[in-house]
């Protein structure tokens, strides 16, 4: 009995060991695998070159400025074209390339880098978070809005109702207060 009990808590003990070496040498791979996961497209090294390559150009040719050195740690802007249409926008000026659905018309900050990211996580419910966004655009038209039900947008935590109309853009203002509010509608 001795033997059988003593036995049984060997093998526990291989078990325990096997175990933990398995979890021991599967832990790095999970890690590498979740980070690989988190990197949007868009910001893999292949993409970096190209929008690096002319500020690389003019601090060879020219002195090292402060724009030059912002626009080369510029995160890359990007969208995707499926549900749920995530956007995200890094623009130091409005007239930088903006994809997507949203668009920055004014920075609150000329000399700051503005953020916005949107995503439309089910129907009819838009998302969007901002920084140092001023005035914003939300091409509605874009997205597959479901008719006869309300359109909800969250903006900054802010809940708006978006009236049903024949609209393609909704233009949307930041008071001095941090409130939004709709400016106009386009067609």
């Amino acid at each position: 009995m001795f033997t059988v009990q003593r036995r049984a808590v060997t093998v526990k003990r291989w078990w325990a060991w096997v175990l933990a070496a398995v979890l021991a040498a599967g832990m790095p791979a999970c890690k590498k695998s979740s980070e690989h996961k988190v990197v949007p497209p868009s910001t893999q090294p292949e993409a970096r070159p190209a929008a690096s390559a002319p500020a690389t150009t003019a601090a060879a040719s020219e002195p090292a400025s402060q724009p030059t050195t912002q626009a080369a740690s510029q995160p890359v802007s990007s969208y995707i074209s499926h549900p749920p249409y995530p956007v995200q926008l890094y623009v130091l000026s409005p007239e930088d390339k903006q994809p997507g659905w949203l668009k920055i018309l004014q920075l609150a900050d000329d000399n700051a880098l503005a953020v916005c990211k949107g995503v439309f996580p089910e129907q009819n419910l838009i998302e969007v978070e901002t920084g140092n966004v001023a005035r914003l655009r939300i091409h509605i038209g874009h997205l597959p809005i479901g008719e006869r039900k309300r359109i909800v947008l969250r903006l900054d935590g802010q809940g708006i109702e978006l009236a049903r109309k024949n609209r393609a853009f909704v233009i949307l203002q930041r008071s001095p207060t941090g409130q939004w509010r709709i400016t106009s509608s386009e067609d």
